[in-house]
């Protein structure tokens, strides 16, 4: 089964005449992740992390500032072992239920309920790191939690 799902949200993206997919080549893998995760579009997410980026003096995409925002929007961060190698593949394979932003060297995916959402089939890419999006018992997100909470993984 094929767990790739072409996604980009940005509204730059073209496509051809057959309706494929133009090439992409912007680094905006974070937004997209986030966008789709979040069930929101592409300009409010870059709105979002570029006000608390500029808030905390870090650009939008730093992994120091994921690691300060997704403890507030309710994720728990969950590394592998260096002996670990997994692909986003087996990921998506093992992950069938719950939305992910899955962290690789240079690159981040969004994974929904087993499918991989990305601008180009990344699934041989090994992960170093995913958050896990949490949820209470009434379906919404536990902004209360605070990130001192999550020290360690």
């Amino acid at each position: 089964m094929n767990r790739y799902v072409f996604y980009n949200p940005n509204p730059l993206q073209k496509y051809h005449k057959d309706g494929t997919p133009m090439r992409w080549k912007y680094c905006d893998c974070t937004i997209r992740a986030i966008s789709k995760v979040e069930k929101s579009d592409w300009v409010s997410v870059y709105r979002m992390l570029t006000e608390y980026g500029l808030n905390h003096y870090m650009m939008p995409n730093d992994p120091e500032l994921l690691m300060k925002i997704f403890p507030e929007m309710g994720y728990l961060r969950h590394t592998y072992k260096n002996t670990e190698r997994i692909t986003l593949k087996k990921f998506a394979e093992t992950h069938k239920q719950g939305s992910f932003v899955v962290n690789m060297p240079g690159h981040v995916v969004a994974v929904v309920n087993g499918k991989y959402y990305d601008t180009f089939d990344s699934g041989d890419f090994y992960i170093t790191s995913y958050w896990k999006q949490y949820w209470d018992n009434e379906g919404m997100n536990p902004a209360h939690i605070k990130p001192s909470m999550y020290a360690g993984s």
